[in-house]
């Protein structure tokens, strides 16, 4: 098996903890096992370095944006002056959004910075800044509903998913292949042959 980090916020609904069943399964067909810190080998001090320890012996990430603080009603850059000068500028409504945990923006960045292959899939309705921002850095899957567990199997037999899942496995293989070639390689340039007389 092939270990591939998932970062996620600790489930709280049984919907969320069904979801995460779901992706292990689909995981376990590409032959790929789940790492993750869990929330009590957290701390303060420690945290960072073991992720990254954890992240380093990975072939790839998955970064599932649940849900984890909701904003009612709520203003992003409240009061923002409509300036040139200034990068985007202007008051946004937050009203019925969700925030991720900075956890997955943290160990989603950790996981670029090693050059991981990063699958994305968030939460609708989850606010997109951060590591969530689509771009050339990750692989994107629709955003999912955690509404019913019927709609989260809708969701793993969307055919969009099924193909970021497997872009997503392809770079893994890739990554995998190539590392665990270069590790048999380096070792054989090391080999002395006996000399024949």
């Amino acid at each position: 098996m092939i270990p591939v980090f998932i970062s996620r916020p600790n489930p709280f609904t049984d919907e969320q903890e069904y979801f995460l069943k779901k992706i292990t399964e689909k995981f376990i067909v590409f032959k790929f096992s789940g790492v993750t810190l869990e929330a009590a080998d957290y701390n303060i001090y420690d945290s960072l370095s073991c992720l990254d320890e954890l992240i380093k012996r990975c072939y790839g990430i998955a970064v599932i944006a649940f849900g984890q603080s909701y904003i009612q009603n709520g203003t992003s850059k409240k009061g923002a002056l409509d300036k040139t000068t200034f990068w985007e500028s202007s008051e946004k409504s937050l009203d019925n959004s969700w925030i991720t945990s900075p956890f997955c923006h943290i160990e989603g960045a950790l996981g670029i910075h090693n050059r991981l292959p990063l699958l994305i899939l968030e939460q609708d309705h989850v606010k997109i800044d951060g590591i969530l921002k689509k771009g050339g850095h990750a692989i994107s899957a629709p955003s999912f509903q955690l509404d019913s567990r019927s709609s989260i199997d809708d969701y793993f037999s969307d055919s969009a998913v099924s193909t970021a899942l497997q872009t997503w496995s392809e770079e893994i293989y890739k990554k995998y292949s190539f590392i665990n070639n270069r590790i048999v390689s380096v070792s054989y340039t090391h080999l002395t042959l006996p000399t024949t007389s």
